[in-house]
């Protein structure tokens, strides 16, 4: 989400936070008529910047372990050349 002076500020999400939040939407039945367009379209936007967030987290993980794992490959790579 974008601040006032233009940089982005992500705030780490709880996984489990989010599935009890979508397990309490699945469950309850909702009259979505009986909201306004804008409203809908907010709640839309408080979705989106959720999954945003949360894809922002998964990616800051799982680039860190991929950035691990070619490390170690690459250092077993060079002792593998430098022992032969």
């Amino acid at each position: 989400m974008p601040t006032a002076n233009g940089n982005t500020r992500y705030r780490k999400v709880n996984p489990m936070s989010l599935l009890f939040k979508l397990s309490l939407v699945c469950c309850v039945a909702f009259q979505w008529d009986s909201f306004s367009l804008p409203e809908l379209k907010a709640f839309l936007c408080i979705l989106d910047r959720e999954e945003e967030s949360y894809r922002y987290q998964v990616q800051l993980k799982y680039g860190a372990k991929k950035r691990a794992a070619e490390m170690r490959l690459k250092r077993l790579a060079d002792d593998k050349t430098s022992s032969a």
